[in-house]
């Protein structure tokens, strides 16, 4: 079977993480597998060995974009020209984005007749904005995974047609599956015909891979993590509050954040204006392998996150029996159950530093949560999960209903 990935994105989160996954364990089941992705992804996936990359250039870069589609430079002050900067982009976005679309359809188009794939599988809700100008011309059955906030990414600039061009869009597809039952309540409240029931496939994990993960030594008794970036919706700034509120518990703690957090971003400002540097480390963007060695390490993963589909970054601290504490906000409340794999919180500084001093007080509930989480992860090994798109694909290849 020859698979082809469709993913645009400005960097590394769940929707990649889901199709990195795919791309490596389908690959290993000796299919043929292809992905086609932006300039600022590419290199999140260059270690996927077998599989075939295509880069159809920057996407968010505007100055890179158009240096390398119209051959125009920027002077460099330009882009730091701060709020004039974010208008620029506010007004000149989308026809750039337009202009961009119009540039590069030819090229994909050639590079997907020449992959000839069997299935088209498009992520990452973005990605609709490039495919309104090429669906017409695929000729192979489409696939589109709804991860979280479907409805509100595309065409965010252009409200009147909004919903015209994103029903028009998600009809297209062969079919439409959904991370959890959560996105797929979420698409149902659309007025869409959708070509087949919605099939909901969660997210996984190779549990192997976490059976010899070896912990950092750290220095601190009780360690945190925070592995949301600088994505608000993820909460990072109540977890840097709540290590205010903390530090007179006589906990000897260290929050750890990872992902990349630029050097004047609002959460170093906010940890260096609350006397935070030596309680507070942030990691940056850290490759699996040590990432997994960090959270090993970890006595509790915090994100008290605002919404999420199902997300995978749990499913990776479930595996490593960590306790965790979030909102059970979207398809969260899927797969975290309070008290079982970890505790529910609020999304204010003074509730999860109760629910982080809780759990260090509780060490027996801790051990607990570690043993529920590292038995009820086994429901979504990648084994599993590749299986159900596998099935799915070879059904609508041969024109089968499956639901």
């Amino acid at each position: 079977m020859n698979i082809c990935f469709f993913l645009i994105s400005g960097g590394w989160g769940g929707a990649e993480n889901v199709v990195y996954s795919l791309a490596k364990f389908m690959e290993k089941k000796g299919y043929n597998i292809s992905i086609i992705l932006n300039n600022e992804t590419y290199p999140y996936f260059k270690d996927l060995g077998n599989v075939n990359l295509y880069n159809v250039g920057p996407m968010f870069d505007y100055e890179k974009l158009l240096k390398a589609n119209f051959g125009i430079s920027i002077p460099h002050f330009f882009p730091e020209l701060g709020i004039f900067s974010k208008r620029l982009r506010l007004f000149l976005g989308p026809l750039l984005k337009h202009l961009n679309y119009r540039k590069i359809r030819e090229n994909v188009l050639e590079t997907i007749n020449r992959i000839n794939p069997d299935i088209i599988h498009f992520h990452n809700p973005i990605v609709l904005e490039f495919y309104s100008y090429i669906y017409r011309e695929l000729k192979a059955p489409k696939i589109y995974t709804g991860h979280v906030k479907d409805y509100y990414i595309p065409f965010r600039n252009q409200p009147i047609i909004k919903e015209i061009k994103l029903k028009k869009l998600m009809e297209s597809f062969s079919h439409v599956t959904a991370v959890s039952e959560y996105v797929k309540r979420k698409l149902m409240t659309k007025n869409i015909r959708f070509s087949k029931e919605i099939r909901v496939i969660n997210n996984g994990i190779y549990i192997s891979d976490f059976h010899n993960v070896e912990g950092e030594p750290l220095s601190k008794n009780f360690n945190i993590c925070f592995a949301g970036g600088t994505k608000e919706d993820k909460g990072g700034d109540i977890v840097i509050k709540s290590i205010e509120i903390l530090q007179n518990s006589g906990l000897d703690f260290h929050l750890y954040i990872t992902k990349e957090v630029q050097k004047n971003h609002k959460y170093r400002n906010l940890v260096k204006n609350l006397g935070l540097e030596n309680k507070v480390t942030f990691l940056g963007f850290l490759p699996s392998g040590r990432y997994f060695s960090l959270l090993k390490s970890m006595d509790v993963f915090v994100m008290p996150t605002k919404i999420e589909g199902f997300p995978m970054l749990y499913l990776e601290a479930m595996a490593l029996g960590i306790p965790i504490i979030s909102t059970p906000a979207g398809g969260t409340a899927e797969l975290v159950k309070h008290k079982r794999n970890g505790l529910y919180v609020e999304r204010n500084p003074g509730d999860v530093a109760e629910k982080i001093l809780y759990l260090y007080k509780n060490s027996e509930l801790r051990r607990e949560i570690s043993k529920n989480n590292i038995q009820d992860v086994k429901n979504f090994d990648w084994n599993n999960i590749v299986n159900q798109y596998i099935d799915l694909y070879r059904s609508l290849m041969v024109g089968l209903d499956i639901n």
